[in-house]
């Protein structure tokens, strides 16, 4: 949308009238409509995306084990996804919503006690790997850990 109305609208719409005399021109009033409506629904348009990735990585991770897709796949995503967890606030809070609601399904009282296990050790997984482990003194003040 910033795109159309940055790069597309300027070549199809006359600019509106300076504000001022010998001013720049103003953008086209649909291009500021445009510009509001783009302001207002950004955060929903990003917690759209940042949940519809996680949707595509466990995609792509049923896909490697059913074998319809590369084993690369998983691999090549996971990077993406690692990166998009450092830099991106709405996938950070999404990955945080998912692993909230897959820790309490999987700890329930009824499951048996290996599932709890196993998750922890896929969780010990992907925190290794994408550089963000605890570390084993993570309840000590810094003084005391020294």
């Amino acid at each position: 949308m910033t795109f159309t109305r940055t790069t597309l609208m300027p070549q199809f719409l006359p600019p509106a009238q300076p504000a001022t005399a010998g001013g720049p021109p103003q953008p086209h009033p649909l291009a500021k409509k445009l510009q509001a409506w783009v302001k207002a629904n950004y955060d929903n348009a990003m917690k759209v995306v940042a949940y519809t990735e996680l949707v595509i990585m466990a995609r792509v991770l049923l896909g490697c084990l059913t074998w319809r897709n590369s084993i690369l796949a998983p691999i090549i995503f996971a990077h993406f996804l690692r990166a998009r967890h450092f830099h991106s606030l709405f996938t950070r809070e999404a990955v945080a919503y998912v692993n909230s609601r897959a820790d309490a399904f999987i700890r329930k009282p009824t499951n048996p006690p290996v599932l709890a296990q196993v998750w922890d050790k896929v969780q010990y997984a992907v925190q290794t790997w994408s550089g963000s482990t605890l570390t084993p003194n993570a309840g000590v003040p810094p003084q005391a850990a020294r």
